[in-house]
């Protein structure tokens, strides 16, 4: 069965999460604008209007997160860890997740996990995923379905995705093909190629529900559109096989 595993990998300081100043609200329209500047490409306007800005915890994240993933500057990883401290005095998400993101490409998964925990706490469905992914890594099963099922709870598609994968698989929690069926079914509808090549071939294939050629080679044609290379080449030797032996449906 070639069914793909999400992997979305894109020190715990004196600075306690429960101690983190509440991020005042008026500052999130500044905020939107620099995001819709950076959707526009335009780095020069936010190079400018940065350097204007009240909001000290975003400048310092936007100044860490640009160190830590060389964006617009070489990445340095103390000068990144420097300014997301600073951020992560407030209680600003992001920046609790950037320091986990650091510390686990640093493979300190002690402190990555303390601080994806105080940005999952902060509302961050990423942080729970990535809470998720590690904990499957260590097998520690309860931990990553709590994990999962918080992201899943709010909607988040890759961890919706996930759930399917793991239910499919079997391997840490008991098999349920109907279960993996309506996760990807779910996934899917959300656009989620990974899923939707995935409910491809469990319609294919019978699994989890009825066989069904026409909507197999429907979810598979989606995926493919959406640039799944997989999904492309379950088509193609799907539609050989109902050319060779002439049928309509399994």
């Amino acid at each position: 069965m070639r069914l793909y595993v999400i992997l979305f990998f894109l020190t715990w300081s004196d600075i306690l999460y429960a101690k983190c100043i509440k991020v005042d609200d008026l500052n999130e329209k500044e905020i939107m604008i620099m995001s819709l500047y950076s959707l526009q490409g335009n780095q020069n306007k936010i190079d400018e209007d940065i350097k204007k800005m009240k909001v000290g915890y975003y400048v310092d994240y936007y100044d860490g997160y640009s160190y830590l993933i060389g964006k617009d500057r070489l990445k340095n990883y103390e000068l990144a860890e420097f300014y997301l401290n600073k951020s992560a005095n407030y209680c600003f998400s992001p920046a609790h997740y950037s320091l986990g993101y650091l510390y686990y490409l640093q493979g300190n998964l002690i402190s990555a996990k303390k601080w994806f925990t105080s940005a999952k706490e902060l509302g961050d469905n990423l942080a729970a995923h990535q809470l998720g992914t590690i904990y499957k890594n260590e097998k520690e099963t309860e931990k990553m379905m709590e994990n999962l099922l918080f992201a899943d709870s709010n909607g988040f598609t890759p961890s919706i995705t996930e759930l399917g994968v793991i239910y499919y698989d079997g391997t840490l929690v008991k098999k349920d093909l109907k279960k993996a069926f309506n996760y990807f079914e779910r996934s899917a509808l959300k656009n989620d190629p990974l899923a939707q090549n995935n409910l491809g071939w469990m319609y294919e294939h019978g699994e989890g529900t009825a066989r069904n050629v026409d909507k197999a080679e429907y979810w598979y044609k989606i995926a493919s559109e959406n640039d799944f290379s997989l999904a492309t080449e379950n088509l193609k030797r799907l539609k050989n096989i109902i050319i060779q032996k002439g049928i309509t449906t399994f």
